[in-house]
């Protein structure tokens, strides 16, 4: 009697199967609850949403020649903002379709970094856990929300690694590490040389012969045509001012010079996991030290490769922008998921207490209880001493300070239910901000881009919009449907030999664009047209 081997494989996926559905499902509810309540952000946003309202109204020329309010658009490859316009031909035009796609990709990526720690580790609780850090990171979900290409790349890089390990095992599925580094190059051009060129340099070290095997190189001519194509497209019909923009400009300018002032210190992006990264940064070291006493093994090779290589290139780059750093969180909960399986283990988390039970870091209750705190004090600070508040942000602060404290109390008694709750304590704390108006944080000091933009709207088509601003606000010009240009001495001339021109001024710097009545006004700006 032979033994039922396809039936045994059938059942042990299958509970990998009903983790990808938890995890899915979870990660959906997180990923679009409340998407349209906040208004687009400046910058990225408003960009990416007035592209792709151009290209929804353009069709398919749209889609080969993108444009910013007439003028070609060479910033950044527009796939996104492709998926973007289909978005609002299918939702209308509105922040939800604007924020749709990143978002359906971003929660996909949950999911994927699942698959990819099941092809690390042979048993199932370290992806188990990897994936719940994942899921609960708070840059990682508010980012991948957003209007902005970041979710996107999570995802595309996620495929990649995916197919890189599963090559490991059958060679055809090196095809898909091609298709992934083309879907990111088309996301955000030399970005995806940067995470393929890592995932490539982890294979020649984990498993040099897939580099002789034909399957890689024909899915990277496969997975770069379209790329090449995008680019070679541009190029001829935009030919020098696309060389300028898209390849110096937006792209090796970066590497050697602070593009538009985005400067910082060689440790602002240390700087930043130290601010955002939390619960879950206080378990890095020991990730990273695991995967170094672990470098033989695919995962410790995995981890080091990923974040030398990544975190060194984005340090050495003169330009610092906060999401640069995403794609060092896939590999960070990567990192993290065999020490919460350890911690897990130790503590007999499935009731099987272990012989010599170790003791759980003293350093794991002063960072939770320190988290506690941190909690509470919002919640006071919230309930009576914000005299101007921006946002209730007292339920997830108190849903954090309420997890963390349990989770000390089971720290306290070496239990290692500690961990669970600690992952539910942060997806009710992020899923109670997310519910909130105010989880775009950046929309707070600014005034509200909308009602300015319903002003702007007024303006007859062709007639040309200033603002006494000093920036650009892209979110303005998004809701205006027209550009909004800042009166700089460079636009000066052009205002004053366009008679009827419009400009959004405030109240006090009325008298300086002659005596006529606002045309319309908000509680900070008003509209206005020259002589």
């Amino acid at each position: 009697m032979s033994f039922p081997f396809k039936s045994w494989r059938q059942q042990e996926r299958f509970p990998d199967f009903l983790w990808t559905m938890l995890f899915l499902v979870l990660a959906l509810a997180l990923y679009l609850v409340n998407l349209g309540g906040p208004i687009l952000r400046d910058w990225d946003e408003g960009t990416v949403a007035q592209v792709a309202r151009e290209m929804s109204r353009a069709g398919w020329e749209g889609f080969l020649h993108p444009t910013l309010f007439g003028a070609p658009y060479a910033n950044k490859p527009t796939l996104m903002h492709g998926l973007v316009a289909t978005a609002y031909r299918i939702f209308g035009t509105n922040e939800f379709s604007a924020r749709l796609p990143g978002a359906l990709l971003s929660a996909c990526a949950v999911p994927l970094i699942y698959w990819v720690q099941r092809q690390l580790h042979p048993t199932r609780l370290p992806a188990v856990m990897g994936t719940m850090v994942f899921l609960t990171w708070l840059p990682v979900v508010r980012h991948g929300r957003m209007a902005m290409l970041d979710g996107a790349i999570l995802c595309f890089g996620l495929v990649t690694v995916f197919c890189g390990l599963r090559s490991r095992r059958d060679t055809r599925w090196a095809l898909g590490i091609g298709l992934g580094i083309g879907l990111m190059c088309l996301t955000k051009g030399i970005l995806g040389l940067l995470l393929g060129g890592i995932v490539i340099a982890f294979l020649a070290w984990d498993t040099p012969r897939l580099l002789r095997s034909p399957f890689l190189w024909g899915g990277l001519g496969l997975g770069l045509a379209p790329a090449i194509g995008w680019y070679i497209n541009q190029f001829l019909s935009q030919s020098d001012s696309f060389v300028q923009t898209s390849i110096f400009d937006q792209t090796l300018d970066r590497i050697w010079k602070p593009v538009e002032n985005h400067r910082g210190s060689p440790l602002y992006y240390v700087l930043e996991l130290l601010e955002w990264a939390w619960p879950w940064l206080m378990f890095v070291p020991l990730g990273l030290r695991g995967a170094w006493r672990q470098r033989d093994f695919s995962w410790g090779k995995l981890v080091l490769v990923w974040s030398a290589g990544f975190l060194g290139v984005i340090t050495l780059m003169q330009t610092k922008l906060p999401w640069y750093v995403m794609p060092i969180y896939p590999v960070g909960a990567i990192a993290i998921g065999p020490v919460l399986a350890d911690a897990w283990n130790r503590g007999g988390g499935m009731s099987i207490k272990p012989f010599t039970p170790g003791r759980y870091p003293a350093i794991w209750r002063f960072f939770v209880g320190l988290l506690a705190l941190i909690g509470l004090a919002g919640v006071v600070y919230f309930s009576f001493f914000d005299s101007n508040p921006t946002g209730d942000y007292r339920w997830p602060l108190g849903a954090i300070a309420l997890g963390s404290l349990i989770s000390l109390y089971l720290l306290q008694r070496q239990d290692p239910q500690f961990l669970p709750v600690m992952g539910w304590t942060w997806y009710v704390a992020i899923f109670l901000l997310m519910a909130s108006p105010h989880w775009v944080f950046e929309l707070n000091g600014w005034p509200a881009a909308k009602p300015i933009g319903e002003m702007v709207r007024q303006v007859p088509e062709g007639q040309l919009v200033f603002t006494t601003d000093t920036v650009e606000r892209p979110s303005v010009s998004f809701y205006g449907d027209r550009r909004v240009t800042p009166i700089c001495p460079a636009t000066v001339t052009e205002l004053d030999g366009a008679s009827g021109a419009y400009v959004l001024v405030k109240p006090e710097q009325r008298a300086a664009f002659g005596e006529g009545e606002a045309i319309a006004s908000t509680e900070d700006w008003q509209l206005m047209q020259t002589d």
